[in-house]
């Protein structure tokens, strides 16, 4: 399967824009935030040694990025209480353009393991445990491949 990484990295970049406007309802705010996300995923993306973490690794770093701004900007949106809660369930759509591109299997895996436990998935797809962790950390590893090669290319053309 070939995979066009810019188009990757703009539905990412688009649905990132649209995460920051449902905590932040600043159009040019979100577009910084958005921004300076972008920047930092490029700066920081050395930091991320496990690829099985690149879901917690980017919430992270969307969470720190808008509190920064919430602070250095003195906002009184409601970012630390309920508008900063959407941030886990929504980090999981700013990936779904990275998601769309697996093979039908690690797609299908991931996507079961943001709802279920690993003991539920393997009840659900009639296979072991051990073949369900397996597939879920072989899932995740594509996905992080496909996410650092998107990454890098997005940083060479913007260089």
């Amino acid at each position: 399967m070939t995979v066009n990484t810019d188009v990757i990295w703009n539905e990412f970049s688009e649905e990132l824009q649209k995460l920051i406007l449902k905590v932040v309802p600043d159009t040019e705010m979100a577009t910084n935030i958005t921004d300076d996300i972008l920047r930092q995923i490029n700066f920081q993306i050395k930091t991320l040694n496990d690829e099985k973490k690149v879901f917690k690794w980017f919430e992270g770093i969307v969470k720190d990025i808008i509190v920064v701004y919430a602070e250095s900007n003195q906002i009184a949106y409601s970012i630390k209480g309920g508008n900063l809660s959407k941030i886990k369930s929504s980090t999981i759509s700013c990936l779904k353009p990275f998601i769309k591109n697996l093979h039908k299997k690690h797609q299908q895996i991931i996507e079961l393991s943001f709802e279920y436990s690993q003991k539920e998935i393997a009840e659900k797809m009639n296979i072991s445990l051990s073949a369900t962790k397996e597939l879920i950390q072989d899932a995740r590893q594509h996905l992080s491949k496909m996410f650092f090669v998107a990454n890098r290319h997005n940083a060479l053309s913007i260089a």
